[in-house]
């Protein structure tokens, strides 16, 4: 089982990081003006920490979770 503190990393590199950067790339490649892409990433930058923190939240009720069902023998 992983720490909070290690959810929370992975969960910041590898999940929030690639998409904020493949929605700026994508962005810039379809010719949108950079001041419109910081417009709206600042808003999706800005719920980053909100969003990782349930995420983290409910991977951690899901591990408790499914210990405590490995605990429980079935007969």
């Amino acid at each position: 089982m992983r720490t909070k503190e290690e959810l929370q990393k992975y969960i910041r590199d590898e999940v929030s990081n690639p998409i904020i950067g493949k929605f700026i790339m994508d962005m810039t490649e379809e010719g949108v003006p950079y001041e419109d892409i910081m417009e709206m990433a600042k808003k999706l930058i800005e719920n980053t920490p909100k969003v990782e923190k349930e995420m983290v939240e409910t991977q951690l009720r899901v591990e408790d979770g499914e210990r405590i069902l490995s605990t429980i023998k079935l007969k």
